[in-house]
């Protein structure tokens, strides 16, 4: 509970101070993070004379912004059908 009186609301001093909304920050607005980890995707695919492609994309989904979430799940998405297709070569 909130050392604070607010009526029966939400006390919106101990949500930001929350580790779960700290957690929330980084994951979805940490914009220099999610540009480390699109250009670690790339080198590890090899996918850097792609790389404009990729952002064309996420653009387009997004309304023509190159957002957090976006790259977040592009690269999810990629990552997840590269590692699989890697996986199919593999077993031959």
């Amino acid at each position: 509970m909130s050392k604070h009186s607010v009526g029966g609301l939400f006390d919106l001093r101990s949500i930001k101070k929350a580790q779960s909304t700290k957690d929330i920050q980084e994951r979805f607005y940490d914009q220099d993070r999610v540009i480390e980890k699109f250009e670690s995707f790339l080198g590890h695919h090899g996918l850097y004379k792609v790389r404009n492609i990729i952002e064309d994309k996420i653009k387009k989904t997004n309304g023509g912004d190159l957002t957090v979430y976006g790259m977040e799940d592009e690269i999810k998405y990629l990552d997840d059908v590269l590692t699989e297709k890697e996986n199919h070569l593999s077993k031959k």
